[in-house]
């Protein structure tokens, strides 16, 4: 109803048999008050503040901090880690090669059961 307060619009609404969906008490009571029958209005109240609640804690907490935040911050570790591993020389390079060739021969030699 918050965006078809005019009374003439609410009563053409109703006239078509649409029912009436509030969000507040106030709402309720001006549905009512227009004529819409109580079992063609929905409160919807209840369901806004269970997503807000979800957003809050499940979206911006949860999901924003540890998943969203905490990759970046562990990328950013594991970068700064990686950084002081590299020497410039090729023969570094060449050895981490030769160090992941051996293991991924050991894992198709030897695969984990």
């Amino acid at each position: 109803l918050k965006a078809n307060n005019n009374d003439k619009i609410l009563n053409l609404i109703k006239n078509y048999g649409f029912g009436a969906d509030c969000v507040s008490g106030g709402e309720i009571k001006k549905a009512l008050k227009e004529g819409f029958p109580a079992n063609e209005i929905v409160f919807a109240g209840g369901s806004r503040a269970i997503g807000k609640i979800c957003w809050r804690y499940f979206d911006v907490k949860l999901i924003d901090t540890f998943v969203i935040n905490g990759s970046a911050k562990t990328v950013g570790w594991v970068s700064l880690i990686l950084r002081r591993m590299q020497t410039g020389y090729l023969y570094t390079y060449a050895f981490a090669m030769i160090v992941g060739l051996c293991g991924l021969l050991l894992i198709f030699v030897y695969p984990l059961k």
